[in-house]
């Protein structure tokens, strides 16, 4: 199909004129204009007004009603997102394999851990020693 010059410059003089005109206003969501006004609500709020009479208040102006409850659940939300991108978290620390030698160190450890322990003796300390402890067995009822 092909188009005359004349077609291909009405298109576009058509399409100037929609692109100087008013733009063309889509549905947002109230999770939307919450988030556009956030700073102020968050102004609201700081100031002492509960989430009942910010509610009411963008009932009154916004034309959309929003319960309390919701409310709070946006502005929680939002903040969440706001604290994410200004701190992202850290990427995931990267597993690492177990060694033949790690892995036969761990089944000694284990076997330690089952073993029961030697009895020591008390080692007696001055009591004017400075910086010295003395080492004492587990007892069997911790």
């Amino acid at each position: 199909m092909d188009l005359s010059d004349d077609k291909m410059k009405a298109i576009q003089q058509r399409l100037k004129k929609r692109s100087k005109s008013a733009p063309v206003l889509r549905a947002r969501s109230k999770m939307d204009v919450i988030r556009a006004c956030f700073d102020q609500i968050e102004a609201m709020r700081k100031k002492g007004f509960r989430a009942q009479e910010i509610a009411a208040n963008i009932a009154e102006t916004g034309g959309f009603e929003i319960t309390p409850g919701t409310l709070k659940n946006y502005m929680h939300r939002i903040r969440v997102e706001r604290d994410q991108q200004s701190h992202p978290p850290p990427p995931p620390a990267r597993k690492q394999k177990a060694s033949k030698r790690t892995a036969g160190a761990n089944k000694k450890t284990v076997a330690r851990a089952q073993a029961p322990a030697p009895v020591q003796q008390e080692e007696t300390t001055k009591p004017n020693d400075r910086g010295t402890f003395h080492i004492k067995p587990d007892r069997e009822n911790l």
